[in-house]
């Protein structure tokens, strides 16, 4: 009763924040139009303070890294996992800031933010998030880049790679050899009975679908999974008893009907963007674009952090992505 209690609570308390957000935002269409100006504000916080940790070797004392004197970056979070989602949802922002502030200032911190993600994300050994940043990159940079554009990125981030490799020899050597080791764990997995991230998140599908369905699918009450997969069930998952999907713990925790609702919201925002995008223009389309892939980019995203007691920061983005979805165009062009 007292999880239900907690855990029903704080999604109580994120809906609050969803919504004073996204009232405030489609009151304020100006405030909202430059919205990614203030998110990338925000990366850049995280970046510095992963920066500061790679480096330094220290931690916040919210980190479970906490004098532990290892150069893996949480930024202000619990663990390395939820820093790494936060900026794989943020990163087509990175990708398209320099479509939307067209000045050299946009094109450098773009770059370097494209390259600060890599790698803080290699460091970390993040390998959904690196397999899925090398995808969202491959397809930015086939479809959406100009062509003398391309060979310029690539020696921009060939020269910052360079530059930390020369400044960081040590971060550079760790990193590398971490990079080294998850593309050799990645092909080796197939092969060996060790339980890795990627086969734990597979076991964990099949154990809460199972889960659910023992509820008759109305769910196991808010917070509750944990309890039950705490107990022993019939796959492994190495011990992990945190849902680590959004979708999986929403089913899980309530049932398939609240998790109809969020798939119905959810595809909803994307055909409201798209149309947005197929008649806007310049920046404006640019703009509707990067919030498009921001919503894609959500649901390899949410694999990453354990819970949703985690995704406070996620419903602000969302509340901006709600709020877009139902400001009319000339608004928002106004002030873009």
């Amino acid at each position: 009763k007292s999880a239900v209690l907690e855990y029903s609570y704080l999604i109580f308390r994120y809906l609050i924040t969803f919504m004073i957000f996204e009232i405030f935002l489609r009151n304020n269409p100006a405030i909202l139009a430059r919205g990614h100006l203030f998110l990338m504000f925000i990366v850049g916080i995280y970046f510095l303070t992963a920066l500061w940790e790679i480096i330094t070797f220290n931690h916040l004392p919210s980190s479970r890294l906490y004098q532990s004197m290892m150069p893996i970056p949480t930024g202000p979070f619990y663990n390395e996992n939820n820093l790494a989602a936060f900026l794989l949802l943020l990163f087509p922002m990175m990708l398209f800031f320099a479509r939307l502030v067209p000045n050299i200032w946009g094109k450098i911190v773009s770059v370097s933010s494209t390259v600060l993600f890599l790698a803080v994300i290699t460091i970390q050994g993040a390998r959904i998030a690196m397999l899925i940043s090398a995808a969202a990159l491959g397809v930015f940079f086939i479809f959406f880049m100009k062509k003398r554009y391309r060979l310029l990125s690539l020696a921009g981030i060939a020269l910052a790679l360079f530059m930390f490799v020369q400044i960081f020899p040590v971060q550079a050597k760790i990193g590398a050899g971490l990079l080294e080791h998850e593309l050799g764990s990645l092909r080796s997995e197939t092969e060996t009975v060790k339980m890795s991230s990627v086969k734990i998140r597979k076991h964990l599908i099949g154990e809460i679908f199972e889960l659910t369905a023992e509820s008759k699918f109305m769910g196991l009450g808010g917070g509750n999974i944990e309890r039950h997969m705490s107990t022993d069930r019939t796959h492994r998952t190495a011990g992990i008893i945190n849902a680590h999907n959004w979708m999986l713990e929403l089913m899980g925790n309530f049932g398939v009907i609240p998790l109809m609702i969020f798939a119905y919201l959810y595809l909803k925002w994307l055909h409201l963007l798209w149309q947005k995008y197929r008649e806007a223009e310049g920046r404006l389309k640019t703009l509707y674009m990067s919030y498009i892939w921001v919503l894609i980019l959500f649901i390899p995203a949410s694999v990453l952090p354990s819970s949703i007691c985690w995704y406070n920061n996620y419903w602000i983005v969302f509340a901006a992505i709600n709020a877009l979805c139902h400001t009319p165009s000339s608004q928002i062009k106004e002030h873009i």
